[in-house]
């Protein structure tokens, strides 16, 4: 549920279980952070906003925006970068209108001085408690993007934060990693172009506390397969926030009058009572039946295949073929289903495709009745 408190500047979003998140718009259209955690009304988040310190505490970095841009008190990384023709950057905030279909918000901003719009968009889905955000950046004048990111996330103020990612490389992909997040500024990134098994888009934080079934846990992933940049900061004053979007430091997107940039999404999740990972023992007694299981079904699958074949003498060109069309599904599979996932209907339309192929793989195998 989308709502919205006009007097405040102030918009809600409340999903069906366990998160309620809230932003708001400062006297300068400003869109400042308000809340991301455990449910509240309309008006007790009024309230929390109206509690909000109106500057940092040490007077030499606002902090707190709901999307952070380039120029003014602002030493954060900045979620935007943009340069025009004569060599001016930077973006002042001017709010135009919001709109709400179902359940995706957007808020629609200008520059104050130059024509270049920008719209935040906010999704969430029924029956989920994910925010799904990303923006789009529209041109009016020429103009060079430097850096241009779906969404900032920020945390509450904490004594501690402990950061949890997974890397890997092959044979031992998703191993967990978790650190204490320094004062400073954290950058998680690959310039790989795809997304692998050395670094995944994916980033968790909790206050040192949260365990199996207890402690507030927020995370988010980015729905991106290329190169990629998410930038972790913590204050001084226990305050925790990243931003993060496609492309690296050097990529300069150039953008002609009416061109449009869209960011890909950004879905962050919060989790009020722990984790929700397996215990450690769990996942090794989990890691041996898999192992196992797949080991055996491995051999015998190979072997099986072997007595299949049409004829001895042409065996060896035969695996090879087999071998391809097990590899090429890995080359095939992620462009169309970045069409499916964008304009087909999504993840149960993608799931519908996996179902049909894999009947249509076992009618293509409906003449094998024994092996020789």
């Amino acid at each position: 549920m989308i709502t919205h408190h006009a007097e405040a500047r102030l918009w809600l979003l409340s999903t069906p279980c366990t998160t309620s998140y809230a932003f708001q718009l400062d006297a300068d259209d400003v869109p400042r952070h308000v809340h991301w955690g455990r449910p509240l009304s309309l008006e007790q988040a009024v309230a929390v906003a109206a509690d909000l310190p109106a500057e940092d505490p040490g007077g030499d970095d606002p902090g707190g925006e709901e999307y952070v841009v380039e120029g003014g008190l602002r030493f954060g990384a900045p979620s935007l970068i943009v340069r025009f023709d004569d060599g001016v950057c930077g973006f002042e905030w001017r709010f135009v209108s919001h709109t709400v279909e179902e359940n995706l918000l957007t808020l629609s901003f200008t520059d104050r001085v130059r024509s270049l719009g920008l719209d935040l968009n906010y999704r969430i889905r029924d029956g989920h408690d994910q925010i799904e955000r990303w923006a789009v950046l529209t041109a009016g004048e020429p103009v060079d993007v430097l850096r241009f990111d779906s969404a900032a996330w920020t945390l509450p103020a904490r004594d501690d934060y402990r950061v949890s990612h997974v890397v890997g490389e092959w044979g031992r992909e998703f191993e967990l990693r978790r650190d204490q997040v320094p004062v400073g500024e954290t950058v998680f990134t690959s310039r790989l172009g795809i997304t692998g098994q050395h670094a995944g888009p994916w980033l968790m934080l909790d206050a040192q506390d949260a365990a199996e079934g207890h402690g507030e846990v927020w995370s988010a992933t980015l729905a991106w397969s290329g190169s990629r940049r998410i930038t972790l900061r913590r204050d001084p004053y226990g305050r925790a926030s990243w931003t993060g979007g496609f492309g690296h430091d050097g990529l300069v997107w150039k953008l002609d009058v009416g061109e449009r940039l869209k960011t890909p999404v950004f879905t962050g999740l919060y989790a009020p009572d722990g984790a929700l990972r397996p215990t450690w023992t769990v996942t090794l007694v989990a890691a041996v039946i898999l192992g196992l299981g797949y080991g055996v079904y491995l051999a015998v699958d190979t072997a099986l295949v072997t007595e299949v074949l049409p004829a001895s003498a042409d065996r060896g060109k035969d695996m090879a073929l087999a071998n391809l069309m097990t590899s090429l599904p890995f080359v095939l599979v992620p462009p169309i289903a970045s069409v499916v996932l964008s304009s087909l209907g999504g993840y149960r339309s993608l799931f519908l495709c996996s179902a049909g192929m894999s009947v249509l793989g076992a009618v293509t195998v409906w003449k094998v009745k024994a092996v020789r």
